[in-house]
């Protein structure tokens, strides 16, 4: 009997050594911490950028009906980054036929700056010979973008 107590005693000591954690290792300071962030949101830029109500706007006589003048293009770059602040930003915008068919498809480079946490708003022209006049619709998304240091 003796020696099932030692050995279930030697038992619970060994299981409840092996449910004791490690010290933690040492600490980051806050600026470690805020540059790793900063790192993560400048190597990933699309993951904290995106467009938010843009709209199309055709140039010309009745809408751009009778003469095609080109388009106006704006909306706003909402940048959810904590940190970093982003410029260069590329859009590419693919224009539709009614039948949801494919027109055309250009690139825009917006040359401004857009602060970390906010919503930049923005506006391309868009010259007559880039803008189908047999357009139905659009779909606009950033495709790139450039950490500003």
């Amino acid at each position: 009997m003796k020696k099932i107590t030692i050995l279930i005693c030697t038992a619970l000591m060994f299981f409840a050594s092996a449910c004791v954690d490690s010290p933690p290792g040492p600490s980051k300071s806050a600026e470690q911490l805020r540059q790793e962030l900063w790192q993560v949101e400048t190597t990933t830029p699309l993951s904290y950028l995106n467009t938010k109500n843009v709209s199309c706007r055709a140039k010309g006589l009745f809408g751009g009906f009778l003469l095609n003048n080109g388009a106006e293009i704006e909306g706003r770059i909402e940048n959810r980054a904590t940190l970093a602040a982003y410029g260069y930003v590329m859009l590419e915008v693919t224009y539709f036929s009614s039948n949801g068919s494919p027109l055309m498809t250009s690139y825009y480079v917006l040359n401004q700056g857009f602060a970390a946490s906010t919503s930049t708003y923005f506006s391309i022209t868009v010259p007559a010979e880039e803008y189908p006049s047999a357009m139905d619709s659009f779909s606009c998304r950033i495709i790139d973008a450039a950490p500003i240091m």
